[in-house]
């Protein structure tokens, strides 16, 4: 389970990501790793605080299912919406698919 913090941090992620990979988040258009980072940007310059806890982790062959729980304080415009001051949690999960690209040793 704890091996697997490293995906949710930027650092030094780069070295690691395949420039075509794409992350799909639900309601929105699929998006490569630099537009992630974008949107995460966004997210976090409106959700104070922001703390992301894992749950659970369960893992087979080259697939990954991933758990957690966000919580964080609404303090900044989020998509035109003004903030609240309130404290938001979000229960998620992302599933990953792990490819190593033998020439280029990227995931």
């Amino acid at each position: 389970m704890y091996g697997l913090r490293w995906l949710y941090r930027f650092e030094g992620m780069e070295e690691l990501v395949s420039s075509t990979n794409f992350l799909h988040v639900a309601g929105m258009p699929p998006m490569g790793w630099n537009e992630y980072k974008q949107f995460s940007n966004i997210f976090a310059s409106a959700f104070h605080r922001f703390v992301r806890n894992i749950d659970m982790v369960a893992e087979g062959e080259d697939k990954v299912a991933v758990r957690f729980n966000i919580t964080a304080t609404y303090k900044g415009e989020f998509q035109g919406l003004p903030p609240t001051g309130k404290k938001v949690s979000v229960s998620t999960m992302d599933f990953l698919t792990i490819v190593f690209h033998q020439a280029s040793s990227k995931i």
